[in-house]
């Protein structure tokens, strides 16, 4: 299914449309769900590649998954399971806005989780997946919603931990993540130029 959906040229409406469709979402489910480490990714390839580019899909997934079912793989030990899920949320969350509360009402110190998780995968020397987990994270904060117990907090760590010093593609997810912070929920086509200046604002917020 995840070739499938990678490969072909049928629409995801044209995809879900079927009869067969609650028994598609039930075993995706118990996939998820299941102790068996290689179903989870798979569901979760599932679901990157249905989703992506698609805001009927990502509203859809996120609507019979829960968003539960997808954050406790943000959550493991695995790099392999965080950065599938890492990949599913920021695809749920590009063009799905809706999809945004919902993640932040299952999970409301999302990003507390985030940087976390990003801290400690990027002192193991995964530097694509902290990029990945920052735009999951940006795609959100695109909203003005606030995604953790304490959101200056947040944006000042990841300012203080992520500029500057582990490389170009670190740096501009990071600058972009908290460009949005400060942004409240107005995009701004201009946070790489404007990104200086939030980032040493962040603390007045």
């Amino acid at each position: 299914m995840g070739d499938f959906a990678r490969d072909s040229t049928c629409t995801n409406h044209q995809l879900f449309a079927g009869t067969h469709i609650d028994v598609f979402f039930g075993r995706l489910l118990r996939a998820l769900r299941s102790k068996n480490e290689n179903l989870n990714l798979l569901a979760l390839r599932v679901i990157w590649n249905c989703s992506y580019g698609d805001p009927f899909a990502q509203k859809i997934f996120l609507e019979r998954l829960g968003a539960g079912n997808i954050l406790c793989h943000l959550r493991s030990n695995r790099e392999s399971h965080v950065n599938r899920a890492a990949a599913v949320i920021a695809n749920l969350t590009h063009l799905c806005r809706e999809n945004h509360a919902k993640i932040v009402a299952a999970q409301p110190d999302f990003g507390d989780i985030l940087v976390a998780q990003a801290r400690d995968i990027l002192g193991r020397g995964n530097k694509d997946l902290v990029v990945r987990l920052f735009t999951a994270g940006s795609n959100i904060a695109a909203s003005g919603i606030k995604f953790s117990k304490n959101i200056v907090a947040t944006a000042t760590e990841v300012s203080t931990h992520f500029l500057d010093v582990h490389g170009p593609a670190v740096h501009d997810a990071a600058l972009h993540l908290i460009c949005n912070i400060s942004s409240r929920g107005v995009e701004e086509n201009g946070w790489k130029e404007k990104g200086f200046e939030k980032a040493r604002s962040i603390g007045k917020n």
